[in-house]
């Protein structure tokens, strides 16, 4: 069984949402340093699941890139370009809006990687109009702004049925190295407003 119910697990889950929380922190402040966004656009976690192994493959491709490849910046700025902040030391960041779908991008060569979909604009971010850009930067996965639970479901081969729900991938890697995979997902009523997936290095 790939996934883990709350019920289903003995760990602690405020630790690993404590956890997780922190991560996505320092990687968005860290990914907009210099990208004059500085503040964090929160969301509630709501249901935790967890899963037993890593996030299947295509669930981190965007575009036709996975986030972790480390060309995912080259090809960002291919698609996106001057819209897409890239700075020397190899974090990048930007913000698109694409009819009434924005997507937030923040990238590192530390191997941090943050991607979301929404119907709001982000409160600290200003975001430019491109259109094409939600199909260009697809995700695999499947997942697309205004899909019911029940197809969510179907993509992810697991049934959703809150309003809120982050499903999560946690490892200790060879090097002591932390890495974290994040798939977090929001609904307004029956439709899908925001997924972000996220996937993180960091030693311990």
């Amino acid at each position: 069984m790939t996934f883990k119910s709350r019920r289903d697990r003995g760990y602690n889950f405020a630790l690993k949402t404590s956890r997780l929380a922190s991560v996505i922190v320092m990687t968005i402040i860290s990914l907009q340093a210099d990208a004059d966004n500085t503040c964090i656009d929160s969301f509630s976690y709501g249901e935790s699941i967890l899963r037993s192994s890593p996030f299947p493959t295509g669930w981190l491709v965007i575009g036709s890139k996975p986030m972790t490849d480390p060309s995912f910046n080259l090809e960002l700025k291919r698609i996106l370009g001057r819209d897409f902040a890239l700075n020397a030391d190899g974090r990048g960041f930007a913000c698109i809006r694409d009819s009434s779908v924005y997507i937030v991008v923040s990238t590192s060569e530390a191997s941090r990687s943050f991607v979301e979909f929404r119907t709001t604009a982000p409160k600290c971010s200003h975001c430019s109009a491109k259109d094409g850009t939600s199909i260009a930067l697809a995700s695999l996965s499947g997942l697309v702004i205004g899909q019911t639970k029940d197809r969510v479901g179907e993509k992810l081969g697991q049934r959703i049925t809150a309003d809120s729900s982050t499903v999560m991938f946690e490892e200790v890697e060879s090097g002591k190295k932390y890495h974290t995979q994040m798939l977090h997902l929001e609904f307004d009523g029956d439709r899908l407003r925001r997924f972000s997936i996220m996937d993180s290095r960091e030693g311990l």
